[in-house]
């Protein structure tokens, strides 16, 4: 049986205020940006866009993503748009398979052991491949739950990405060394 404190870690978790107020001054700074996605579909979020979806009795397509050059995943993520558009097959969403290292702050990602997947070393790198072709992007891997979790929400969100991180990284993955 777990106890709450081996899963949470009361005992290490900062004050609640501080935190909010820390939020409040981010959330000035950090907003959802601008996406290819959300200006093909003219809207604010993937999720009124799936709302619309479903009303109207769209089928939603999904493809994973993620070669470890950034310029070829751009690349790819124009190519299997376009090749999936030309068939009649949309992509709606692209899962980012994000390199472990993305767990970790920017300072500490060129000492560590290198995945296989993707690492977008600033937001502008974000923001560049959200905008190489108009489907949602999904930063799941390793962007919340770990060290990194602030610094990569705040690129994700600047990148247009309104769907990101996956909960259950933070219950059952812990980062290398």
């Amino acid at each position: 049986m777990f106890e709450r404190s081996q899963l949470l870690g009361e005992g290490q978790l900062p004050d609640a205020a501080g935190l909010v107020d820390a939020a409040r001054s981010l959330a000035r700074d950090w907003q959802v940006g601008p996406s290819a996605f959300l200006a093909e579909h003219g809207v604010a979020s993937e999720a009124e866009f799936k709302r619309r979806a479903i009303a109207g009795g769209q089928i939603c397509q999904h493809a994973q993503i993620g070669f470890r050059d950034p310029a070829r995943t751009r690349r790819a993520w124009v190519e299997i748009y376009e090749a999936c558009a030309a068939r009649g097959a949309p992509l709606v969403r692209y899962g980012i398979c994000l390199d472990w290292v993305m767990g970790l702050p920017r300072g500490k990602r060129e000492t560590a052991t290198r995945g296989t997947g993707l690492i977008l070393a600033e937001p502008e790198d974000f923001a560049a491949l959200a905008n190489a072709a108009p489907v949602a992007p999904h930063f799941g891997d390793f962007i919340i739950g770990f060290p990194a979790s602030v610094e990569n929400t705040c690129a994700a969100l600047a990148a247009g990405s309104t769907a990101i991180g996956n909960l259950g990284q933070y219950f059952t993955f812990r980062l290398p060394g």
